[in-house]
C-alpha cells in the first residue's frame, strides 16, 4: 500500500484549461494522450461506431412515429391510405429529412432551420391533426439530440403547432406566407424568453442574431413548403393543394374536351362541384378535393355524350331508337370505367380516380332494369340485376360520399323543377334516405349529424341554383291591364266608387253652323261626388300624385259624377238666301 501511494505521488498532476471559443484540437493534427483524455471528458470524442448508433436510434425513432401515424390513418382516413400506399413512405421521408436538418442545425442554432416545414407539409398533404402528431414527435427527438434542451424542444414545438394551425387554406399561396410570418413571430418570442433574462454579455450580444434567425426561419418555412409541395405533386402525383389548384383550371385538356363534346355534362359538373364544396366545408371535409373531383367525375361521358339526358336537348333520346335496355344500361354504366381509363391516361392522381369509380357506388340503373323486367313479362327472376348495377365500390370516404349525394340531388332537382323550398327539402331528403337505406353510405364514415348538415346545405344551395326568373313580357302585360282598369277610389264616407271614363267627343264633319259664331255657353260647375245612400254632395277628393312625382290624370276615377243642369245654347239664326248667294266658292257650304 505504501508503494502505491509513493507511485501516485510521483505522477505529475497535469491539467488542461480551455477558454470559451478556444480550439481544442485542429483537424488532422496528431494528439497526445492528455489531449485525447480531454476530448473524451468533453464528450467531443466519438467512438468508431457512435455515428452508426446515432443513425440507428434516429431510424428507430422515425419508425415508431410512422407506426403512430399509420395507426391514425388506418383509424380516421383508411381510404386515403388504401388509395395511396406510398403515402407512408413519403411522410417518413419528410420526417427523416427535417429531423436530419434539425440535427445539423444544432451545431449553429435551431432557430435558423425551418423545422415548421414538417407541420405545413403534413397539413397540406393530410390534415392538421396529423401535423400535430408529427410536430410533437419531432420536438421530442430534437430536444433529446440537443442534450435535453428545453429551449430547442419548445422552439420546434411552438413553431410547428402555430404553423400547422394557421394554415387554414392550403389551396391559397398567400396562406403559406401568412403562416410563415406567424412562425417567425413565435420563434423570435421563444428566443426572447430564453435569452433576455441572461446576465452574460455574450448571450445579450447573441439575441439580435437569434431574432434575425427567427425571422429568416419563417420566410424559409413558407418558401420551402411551396417548393416541396410542387416537387411532391410532380414526383408522387399526389393531390396536394397546389396540384389541385392546377387541375381546377378550365384550360385543362380533359375539362376542355368535356366542354366541347358534352356541354350539358360540363354544366352539370360545375353545379355538382359547388354543391360538394359547400357540403364538405360544412362538415369539415376536404372541400378543395371535392370541388376538383366533381369537375372530373363524369369525364367518361365524353365517349357517348348523346346517350345522357343533359346532352339531348336538340337530338332526342337515342335510347328510344336503340330499344335495348341491356345495351342502354351498358352504355350508361361504362362511363365510370371509361372515365377511370381517361383519368389514368392523363395521370390524374389516384385519389381523384376514386371519385370517378365510387360516385355511383353499387347502385342500379333502375329505368332500364325496369324496362328489362317488363319485356320479360314482369318476371324479375328472368333478368340478371348485375347487368344493370354499377361495379362500385361504394364510397370509401366522406368526400366521395358527398359527391354521390350531390350528383343525385342535382339531377333530381333539375329534372323535377320543384317550385318551393319545402318541395326541394322533400326531394333532397328522399335522395339521402334512399342512399342510406340502400347501404351506399355504410363505408363512407359519414355520421347522421353529417347527413343532416349536408341536407341543409344542399337545400340552401339548390334553392339558389334553380330560383325562378321573372317573365318580363308578363309583367308588361299586367302593367297594361292595370293601366286600362285603374283601381277604385274610396270616398271620405267609406263608399267604394267605381271608375268612370269620360269619352272624348267625336269629331263631326264641318257644317254651315261651324262658320257661325258660337253661342254663349254657361260654364258648368265643378263636378261633385255623390254617396250611394242620398244625393248629398260630398267634398272634393283630390287625386294623389303618381310615384314618379307627376300628377294624376284630370279624368277622375269615380263611381258617380253629377253635373248641374247647363242652360241650352240659343239656336243659330237662319241665314239669309241673299247672303248665301254672295258666299265665296271655297266656303264650306253644305
Amino acid at each position: 500500500e505504501s508503494a502505491r501511494q509513493i507511485a501516485i505521488q510521483t505522477v505529475a498532476d497535469e491539467r488542461l484549461v480551455f477558454q470559451r471559443g478556444q480550439i481544442v484540437v485542429r483537424g488532422g493534427a496528431e494528439i497526445s494522450a492528455l489531449e485525447y483524455e480531454a476530448l473524451e471528458q468533453l464528450g467531443i470524442l466519438q467512438p468508431p461506431n457512435r455515428r452508426w448508433q446515432a443513425i440507428s436510434r434516429a431510424l428507430i425513432a422515425v419508425l415508431l412515429v410512422m407506426v403512430v401515424i399509420g395507426l391514425y390513418l388506418t383509424r380516421f382516413s383508411p381510404a386515403l391510405l388504401l388509395s395511396e400506399p406510398r403515402l407512408l413512405v413519403l411522410l417518413a421521408a419528410i420526417f427523416l429529412l427535417v429531423l436530419a436538418g434539425s440535427r445539423l442545425a444544432l451545431t449553429s442554432s435551431i432557430y435558423l432551420f425551418p423545422t415548421s416545414l414538417l407541420a405545413l407539409l403534413y397539413v397540406a398533404i393530410i390534415n392538421p391533426q396529423l401535423a400535430l402528431i408529427g410536430t410533437v414527435s419531432l420536438a421530442m427527438l430534437t430536444g433529446i439530440m440537443a442534450d435535453a434542451s428545453l429551449e430547442t424542444a419548445l422552439a420546434v414545438l411552438a413553431g410547428g403547432v402555430v404553423g400547422g394551425l394557421t394554415l387554414r387554406r392550403p389551396e391559397r399561396l398567400n396562406s403559406y406566407f401568412v403562416a410563415g410570418l406567424l412562425v417567425a413571430l413565435v420563434e423570435m418570442t421563444v428566443a426572447i424568453i430564453f435569452n433576455l433574462s441572461a446576465t452574460t454579455d455574450d448571450t445579450l450580444i447573441r439575441l439580435p442574431t437569434l431574432l434575425t434567425y427567427g425571422l429568416l426561419n419563417g420566410l424559409l418555412t413558407a418558401a420551402a413548403t411551396v417548393v416541396g409541395l410542387y416537387i411532391i405533386g410532380l414526383v408522387f402525383n399526389l393531390p396536394t393543394a397546389l396540384r389541385l389548384i392546377e387541375l381546377s383550371q378550365p384550360s385543362q385538356p380533359l375539362l376542355q374536351r368535356l366542354l366541347r363534346e358534352a356541354p350539358g355534362t360540363y354544366q352539370h359538373s360545375l353545379q355538382v362541384a359547388n354543391l360538394s364544396e359547400q357540403a364538405a366545408n360544412a362538415i369539415g371535409a376536404n372541400a378543395t378535393l371535392c370541388h376538383v373531383a366533381a369537375l372530373y367525375h363524369d369525364i367518361g361521358k365524353t365517349l357517348n355524350p348523346a346517350f345522357f339526358t343533359e346532352n339531348q336537348r336538340d337530338i332526342g333520346n337515342p335510347h328510344d331508337s336503340l330499344n335495348d335496355p341491356y345495351r342502354s344500361a351498358d352504355i350508361i354504366i361504362s362511363h365510370v370505367t371509361e372515365g377511370d381509363t381517361l383519368a389514368r391516361q392523363q395521370r390524374l392522381p389516384r385519389r381523384l380516380r376514386d371519385f370517378i369509380l365510387e360516385h355511383h357506388g353499387t347502385t342500379r340503373v333502375y329505368v332500364f332494369y325496369k324496362q328489362a323486367v317488363i319485356l320479360a313479362g314482369d318476371d324479375e327472376d328472368a333478368v340478371d340485376a348485375a347487368e344493370f348495377t354499377y361495379p362500385g365500390p361504394k364510397p370509401q370516404s366522406r368526400e366521395t360520399a358527398i359527391l354521390m349525394l350531390a350528383d343525385s340531388c342535382e339531377a333530381v332537382i333539375r329534372a323535377k323543377q320543384p317550385g318551393s323550398r319545402q318541395e326541394i327539402e322533400d326531394e333532397v331528403e328522399q335522395v339521402i334516405e334512399g342512399k342510406r337505406k340502400d347501404g351506399q353510405l355504410d363505408e363512407s364514415g359519414l355520421t347522421l349529424n353529417d347527413l343532416a348538415t349536408i341536407h341543409r346545405t344542399f337545400v340552401d344551395m339548390l334553392k339558389g341554383m334553380f330560383h325562378p326568373r321573372i317573365n318580363y313580357n308578363e309583367v308588361i302585360a299586367k302593367t297594361r291591364g292595370k293601366a286600362a282598369a285603374p283601381p277604385p277610389l274610396v270616398s271620405p264616407s267609406g263608399t267604394r266608387m267605381m271608375p268612370v271614363i269620360i269619352p272624348k267627343p267625336e269629331e263631326k264633319p264641318a257644317t254651315l253652323t261651324d262658320a257661325m259664331p258660337p253661342a254663349k255657353a254657361v260654364k258648368p260647375e265643378r263636378a261633385t261626388l255623390t254617396d250611394d245612400d242620398d244625393d248629398t254632395p260630398l267634398p272634393y277628393v283630390p287625386l294623389l300624385p303618381r310615384s314618379n312625382g307627376s300628377k294624376a290624370r284630370d279624368t277622375a276615377e269615380l263611381r258617380a259624377i253629377t253635373f248641374p243642369p247647363v242652360a241650352p245654347a240659343a239656336p243659330p239664326a237662319t241665314p239669309d238666301p241673299d247672303d248665301l248667294a254672295k258666299a265665296p266658292e271655297n266656303d264650306p257650304l253644305p
